[in-house]
């Protein structure tokens, strides 16, 4: 049961009595089943795994093995500047222990180090999909460092095919 149909936006939008206690969003990149944790009045909304309906309801995402940052805004268009988004999806992944993933087929464009700004020294696995390119800017001129690579913390790479990286 994907429960009712719904856009972020329509989300933040509701109070009082909740249609329903499961959501299936419909935004692009952000499709995925959600449900209504009555439990939180804490966690705030970050677009990718909570969002808060304008009377403080928090909305929660069912997260399977992998967080993607394209649910935290990433537009992987090799245009945009996704390390926002990237960072975003990071930090949840390094806080709560799931695998981050890059889209397969993706190019995005990153322009600051990516890095445990949660400074919890969890394990990480990063899962570079399936023929990724990632395309980096000056401020992060390698590899190690545009993962801001921390002794403390194993870092887990591992892709399906080719991971383009290329330095600007």
């Amino acid at each position: 049961d994907k429960g009712d149909l719904t856009t972020i936006s329509e989300l933040r939008l509701l109070s009082g009595t909740l249609p329903a206690l499961k959501f299936y969003m419909t935004d692009k990149g952000k499709e995925g089943n959600w449900y209504y944790d009555a439990d939180d009045i804490t966690s705030l909304d970050n677009t990718g795994t909570v969002v808060v309906t304008s009377d403080g309801k928090r909305i929660k995402r069912v997260i399977g093995a992998a967080v993607i940052a394209e649910w935290f805004g990433a537009k992987y268009d090799g245009v945009t500047d996704d390390t926002l988004a990237l960072q975003k999806a990071i930090s949840f992944a390094l806080k709560n222990k799931y695998t981050f993933k890059f889209k397969d087929n993706s190019k995005t464009i990153v322009s600051n180090y990516l890095h445990d700004d949660v400074n919890i020294g969890n394990d990480i696995s990063i899962d570079f999909g399936m023929n990724c390119k990632i395309e980096v800017a000056d401020s992060a001129a390698n590899f190690s460092a545009l993962f801001l690579i921390n002794q403390d913390i194993k870092y887990n790479f591992f892709t399906k095919g080719n991971v383009e990286i290329d330095l600007k």
